[in-house]
């Protein structure tokens, strides 16, 4: 007993003088861990470490994890200990708040990934029967994969198996590690390529819609969420996955996610009892929205063909069930919406279909036609509208009485971008809305009444609307109005004559033309700002404003009719004036747009029977207003964020939920016609009357669509090959060379002429002065006279000659680019030359590799055959296979005999301790016990 208690007192020290510190404990364990030959001595260090690595992260990572790191290498047979060692390496690498220093984790968690033995034993245990090391394991890699995330992307993509053992968790048994390995490969997703591929091609798209079914479609729990998370990674900016999505047909699965009653999935808890959609249910349907539009989204390749597939699985119908629900949550409203506007955009045919949709409403009940009070109403038949009708009346009509304007205006703005996506290189739809902007007779339509308007009757009733005191209402319905007949006179000239021929009916009393009325709605709200006051851009009023004058701009641009009526009423051009005249110190959107507008009237005022000449603008633009103040205005507003952020109006984005009524200061159709023409405009500002009208400034014959012309030619991008893509790049550069020659030889000619006729003046001018030289006692104001002439003769000519260098430079140029565009069409011929070549020898070995094939696959079967037959006559093979399957029957017959009697002996255990036996610990139990806790 005495030689047992000292060696006790040596091993735990005597007194407070050999008290064991940290790094002496931790010293010895990692010692034990490196030397010990016991199975039992290692596990006891490794739980040491594991309770020590929290609190002494930074010691225990320095002394032990070389040795864990080598232990988890050796040990194959140990659960129990692979999962301490584990858990202990977890404890090292997962940040906490009390870590000194703050990057130790990151440390650790560096070495650990730099160690490519490690990461493939990982990989490999995540493929383990046991449940605590594939789910310690698991977590290990989501740890490192924060930490380090594009380092361990490559380890995994180096390893044969490791992407397919990630796949293999999705089909795993047990929901924890399923779900585990759904969030690892969403973290790895995001942003790798090359590992989207890879599972891509390991049938994940298959995998994730078996779970997504059988958990309940859109109707299921956050698993769903996950699932379709998942999916939209690996098909995100991923043209070869979308590819393959729709090669095997997993576009046409999506419509039945969207087949989505939420009565049918009554789970409490989540949402509001009235609609009936839970919040999880709206995240599962919004994320199945974001693949379809991601799909389908402007840019893309591939769009042309996903719209048509979309199309003809019947994608829209669900989507439109969506968007006119009124039940539903506006975010999903607002996207199923833009879905559809997405699927139906510069795709001809689509659009057809879109436009042949008819909506049937929910019957009315006539309560009011019966005689007592006994009788029962009779329904009111209600016919079906066409789509775009209904469509339109979210955009621009009143708010259903059960919504807030606050959530309402996110299905407002989708549905005037589904209205645009529709209109987008259409012009038969742009003429078919544009012939209805005259309104019924008044006796045929209720004052107020929407539902008996058409689409262009509804936009003039709503741009009319009184606008004195206008509420965030009556603002939002006013400027999606606008933005829509933007749309429809932007560089369409059928659509701009038949708006000017439009009259609004008792507009304040009488009746007028729409320009007008346009005009004097702005005039009306800008009754709401003083003269002198510092205009703030922020404010309602002046937001407006900037929307009526900008939509004027659009419709002006190149109509001098619309410009001579325009110019009818007489305060239009002071109007003009104040606005331009007002401080820019706080404010510069109302000032910069009223100087596009003014530089408009006075660049295609070329009506003969105009009310306001143009010699009159020009007087007031060089007196009143300024030429160099004008286009300072100019200047701030194309320099200003609101026209860059004008141009991400293109597509709608639902992820700003809140109003923001600073994002309608600008539409996109005005800031692509002011960056397009603002250099033109200037130029003509500075010119006087005579010169615009000797030579105007030549307009581009642009299509009669609002959006450029990339956007135009979508639909047949799909379609073309690189080649013609060069040679037409080619052709344009020579078209604008050749416009800018076109345009200097018009000058040059303008001026010659002028020239000629100013000599022709000055010889008659000179033979009647000889004449009448004795004569005449006025001589010398003919001889001023003739001086004045010489003295502009001699400016022609120098303008003449500065023209005639501008002339030599342009045929220099021309000269250039046809000697360039000659160089770049014999690379061309080469190249598809040697195209042709290389295309012939790899169809030459193409062939010769499909004879090997073939010969090779004979071969196969060959021998196939005869290894069945050696197999079906050999009965001692039969023999082993039978004796096979019966020892791995016996196997998990005692592996399950194992379990139950590892059972039993912890409930043995158990009881024994609760009697007050005194029973050594287990660490197997502990550990279980702890995990249970």
């Amino acid at each position: 007993m005495n030689f047992i208690s000292k060696g006790y007192s040596a091993l735990v020290g005597e007194g407070k003088n050999l008290q064991q510190t940290p790094e002496l404990t931790i010293q010895k364990l990692t010692d034990r861990v490196s030397a010990s030959t016991l199975i039992e001595d290692r596990r006891a260090a490794v739980l040491g470490l594991k309770g020590l690595a929290k609190e002494y992260k930074r010691i225990v990572g320095e002394e032990a994890l070389d040795p864990l790191l080598s232990l988890l290498q050796e040990e194959y047979e140990d659960p129990s200990l692979i999962k301490s060692i584990l858990e202990t390496i977890n404890n090292l690498i997962t940040t906490e708040e009390y870590d000194n220093p703050k990057e130790i984790s990151l440390w650790h968690a560096k070495v650990i990934v730099e160690n490519d033995d490690h990461i493939a034993r990982l990989l490999a245990l995540i493929g383990d029967s046991d449940f605590y090391i594939k789910f310690n394991a698991l977590q290990q890699l989501g740890i490192l994969f924060a930490h380090s995330g594009e380092v361990l992307i490559s380890k995994i993509l180096v390893s044969p198996v490791g992407v397919g053992k990630l796949v293999d968790l999705l089909s795993d048994t047990t929901e924890i590690i399923r779900n585990e390995g759904v969030q690892l490969l969403i973290l790895m997703t995001e942003k790798n390529s090359e590992i989207q591929k890879i599972l891509a091609f390991e049938n994940t798209f298959e995998i994730l819609f078996s779970i997504i079914i059988e958990e309940g479609g859109v109707g299921g729990n956050i698993i769903v969420q996950d699932c379709l998370q998942l999916l939209y990674n690996l098909l995100g900016l991923n043209i070869s996955n979308q590819k393959y999505f729709r090669e095997t047909s997993c576009i046409q699965r999506l419509p039945d996610l969207l087949f989505f009653d939420p009565s049918e999935n009554d789970i409490t808890g989540y949402g509001t009892q009235d609609s009936g959609w839970k919040d999880q249910h709206a995240r599962n349907i919004l994320v199945v929205l974001e693949i379809v539009r991601m799909l389908v989204q402007n840019g893309n390749t591939d769009t042309f063909i996903n719209q048509k597939s979309m199309q003809t699985c019947g994608m829209v119908s669900p989507l439109l069930q969506h968007a006119l629900s009124l039940e539903a949550p506006s975010t999903v409203r607002a996207q199923s919406l833009a879905a559809v506007g997405d699927i139906i955009r510069s795709n001809s045919e689509n659009q057809n279909i879109f436009q042949r949709i008819l909506i049937s409403a929910s019957p009315d009940y006539d309560d009011h036609d019966h005689d007592h009070e006994g009788a029962s109403a009779t329904p009111v038949k209600v016919l079906p509208e066409p789509a775009i009708l209904v469509i339109s009346r979210i955009a621009v009509g009143s708010c259903p009485p059960e919504l807030s304007e606050e959530s309402y205006h996110l299905v407002r703005s989708a549905a005037t971008y589904l209205i645009r996506c529709y209109l987008e290189n259409n012009p038969d739809a742009q003429l078919a809305i544009s012939a209805t902007f005259n309104p019924p007779p008044t006796d045929d339509i209720l004052e107020g009444n929407e539902s008996q308007q058409s689409v262009g009757s509804l936009l003039v009733s709503v741009m009319t609307l009184p606008v004195k005191q206008p509420t965030i209402s009556d603002t939002l319905r006013i400027c999606n109005a606008l933005s829509l007949f933007s749309l429809l006179v932007h560089l369409n000239e059928d659509c701009k004559m038949l708006a000017l021929k439009v009259i609004v009916e008792k507009y304040n009393g009488s009746d007028c033309e729409l320009v007008l009325a346009l005009l004097r709605q702005a005039v009306s709200i800008s009754k709401n700002l003083s003269p002198n006051s510092e205009a703030q851009d922020s404010s309602q009023s002046v937001l407006l404003c900037s929307q009526y004058l900008s939509t004027l701009s659009l419709w002006l641009y190149n109509c001098p009719p619309c410009v001579a009526c325009l110019l009818k009423d007489k305060d239009a051009s002071n109007f003009l004036i104040e606005n331009i005249s007002r401080p820019v110190s706080k404010g510069f959107l109302l000032q910069g747009i009223s100087s596009f507008l003014f530089g408009v009237v006075y660049e295609f005022n070329s009506e003969p029977n105009t009310s306001v000449k143009n010699s009159d603008l020009y007087l007031i633009l060089n007196k009143r207003l300024g030429v160099d103040h004008l286009l300072l205005n100019l200047t701030k507003l194309y320099d200003s964020n609101e026209i860059y952020n004008a141009f991400s109006k293109d597509s709608f984005d639902s992820s700003n939920q809140k109003l923001d009524l600073d994002t309608l200061k600008i539409g996109y159709s005005f800031a692509v016609l002011f960056r397009s023409h603002i250099n033109q405009l200037k130029l003509t500002i500075r010119k006087n009357p005579e010169s615009i009208e000797a030579y105007s400034s030549p307009v581009v014959n642009s299509p009669k669509t609002f959006i450029p012309e990339e956007n135009s030619k979508q639909e047949n991008k799909s379609n073309k090959k690189k080649s013609s893509k060069k040679t037409s790049n080619e052709t344009s550069e020579e078209t604008v060379s050749k416009s800018k020659y076109d345009e200097l030889n018009a000058l040059l000619l303008a001026k010659n002429n002028e020239l000629s006729t100013t000599l022709e003046k000055l010889e008659n001018m000179s033979v009647s002065n000889k004449k009448n030289k004795n004569k005449n006692n006025n001589s010398n104001n003919d001889n001023s006279k003739f001086d004045d002439l010489n003295k502009e003769i001699s400016e022609l000519k120098k303008l003449n000659s500065d023209l005639e260098k501008k002339l030599e430079l342009s045929n220099s140029e021309i000269e250039k680019l046809n000697n360039q565009i000659s160089e770049d069409k014999n690379k061309f011929t080469t190249l598809e030359s040697n195209f042709s070549e290389k295309e012939k020898t790899l169809a030459e070995k193409l062939s010769s590799a499909n004879t090997k094939i073939s010969s090779l696959e004979e071969q196969i079967s060959i021998l196939s055959a005869e290894n069945q037959t050696k197999k079906s006559s050999d009965p001692g093979i039969k023999d082993l296979e039978d004796k096979i399957i019966e020892l791995e029957k016996e196997q998990e017959d005692l592996l399950v005999l194992l379990a139950d009697q590892d059972a039993s002996c912890k409930s043995y255990r158990k009881q024994l301790r609760e009697k007050g036996v005194d029973i050594p610990p287990s660490d197997v139990d502990d550990d279980d016990e702890d995990l249970e806790e």
